[in-house]
């Protein structure tokens, strides 16, 4: 499993030094060596920032640091949070699904004509000699007419500058208001923008087999405004990804490097989800060999992701309860054997967490939470999840042929260590 925006070096290393001076015994070779060295080096220095910018040659506007070397107007290994306070008011998500005729066979055209201005991609910036490089990129779509701008976490990562591009070609500083690396969702600022924000649908209301598109920026900036299409595929697929599960909408429209960030769009123009990543294998055949997986590709549901930027943009961070446990859903046989209907099994327990302090063990069996049906992996670690920190959730475990009860009081997900288990 693997992103999809990201990481390449778009810009080839350090130059090499200029060649040394030479000297001469007569005074005007000296002078001569001098000016074609001087200019010489002039041209190298030209060429090399030429080279370290990003990869378009057609964008028309830039922020005033890009082409500017020295000095470096920022220094921190992320970009700092945009200066508001601590409470900020919740800014108007007012997008507006677009009109679209009754009469056309197919609104795909109407929706990308409608959509396209809203989506922009992301540009993210480190600092080498003092001069920023475009070090990955992504996708993203604004959200509200007062500029904030909807992407992945993972597009934002190790920023030093973050740019946002518009289909105009034109480039704009962005600020960063608020990543949860958890959830995977970001959210940006800019100012002076031509904003179009676009409309957020309900991501509870979707069925299999329905017709999406996506829009965004795969391969860079040569494709920017890409436009796939497909169907949902599934509508709740717990994934995990460097060892976070989320629950995903499933999707065969087309997700390649660049559109992590971008929206999955329904057939009324909303967004309903954030394209985030794709499955790249299905295996090894016979022979060892890579079998590549198809038209599998994964967008966080814009229900949720909406809690997460109330949250970004109010207060800069969130906060994600949790039990402390690694679990997984149990196969049918394994409960027959066990003479139970149902219940999600504990895997491992975290060191130091709310679980190990309830007295939970590995290879417990969790029958019911707060009276729920324990059935299936991700709809507990939703509901957990959907919890106020310091909440208490009921436990009813299966240990050793009994049923036990135990009470927990859930923490912060960030202040434990999931590498670190029970023996």
């Amino acid at each position: 499993m693997s992103y999809e925006n990201y990481y390449d070096n778009l810009n080839g290393g350090f130059p090499e030094p200029p060649p040394p001076k030479h000297k001469g015994r007569i005074a005007l070779l000296i002078i001569l060596v001098a000016v074609v060295c001087f200019v010489s080096g002039i041209l190298i220095a030209g060429l090399v920032q030429s080279a370290r910018q990003p990869y378009s040659p057609f964008i028309t506007g830039r922020p005033d640091w890009y082409a500017t070397p020295t000095p470096n107007p920022r220094t921190t290994a992320t970009p700092a949070l945009t200066p508001l306070p601590t409470e900020r008011p919740m800014v108007d998500l007012d997008g507006v699904a677009p009109f679209l005729s009754a009469n056309t066979g197919n609104p795909i055209p109407d929706i990308i004509d409608a959509v396209a201005p809203g989506v922009v991609g992301v540009i993210n910036y480190t600092s080498i000699d003092d001069t920023y490089v475009a070090q990955g990129q992504g996708s993203g779509f604004f959200i509200s007419s007062e500029g904030y701008v909807l992407t992945n976490a993972h597009v934002v990562k190790d920023a030093q500058a973050l740019t946002i591009t518009l289909l105009s070609g034109e480039e704009f500083e962005a600020e960063l208001v608020g990543a949860d690396d958890i959830g995977d969702v970001a959210v940006l600022k800019v100012e002076n923008a031509n904003v179009a924000p676009l409309a957020l649908g309900d991501s509870e209301a979707i069925r299999v087999g329905e017709y999406v598109v996506t829009i965004g920026n795969p391969l860079g900036r040569n494709y920017e405004g890409s436009a796939t299409m497909g169907i949902i595929s599934a509508y709740s697929r717990a994934v995990t990804i460097d060892s976070r599960t989320n629950t995903y909408i499933q999707t065969d429209a087309a997700i390649n490097v660049g559109n992590s960030g971008g929206p999955l769009i329904n057939m009324k123009g909303e967004v309903i989800g954030i394209n985030t990543a794709k499955s790249t294998s299905a295996g090894y055949d016979k022979y060892g060999t890579p079998i590549n997986a198809e038209g599998i590709g994964f967008a966080l549901p814009i229900n949720k992701v909406r809690n997460i930027v109330i949250q970004l943009v109010t207060r800069g961070y969130v906060e994600h309860a949790a039990l402390g446990v690694h679990i997984r859903t149990m196969q049918q046989q394994e409960l027959a054997e066990l003479d139970i209907k149902h219940g999600i099994g504990v895997v491992s327990v975290v060191k130091d967490s709310p679980a190990e302090r309830a007295g939970l063990l590995t290879g417990d069996i969790i029958l019911y939470y707060d009276g729920l049906k324990a059935e299936k992996q991700d709809v507990l670690v939703e509901y957990v999840g959907s919890q106020p920190m310091g909440a208490r959730i009921t436990l009813v475990i299966w240990r050793d042929g009994e049923e036990l009860q135990l009470v927990v009081d859930l923490v912060d997900m960030s202040s434990l260590d999931y590498n670190s288990t029970l023996e």
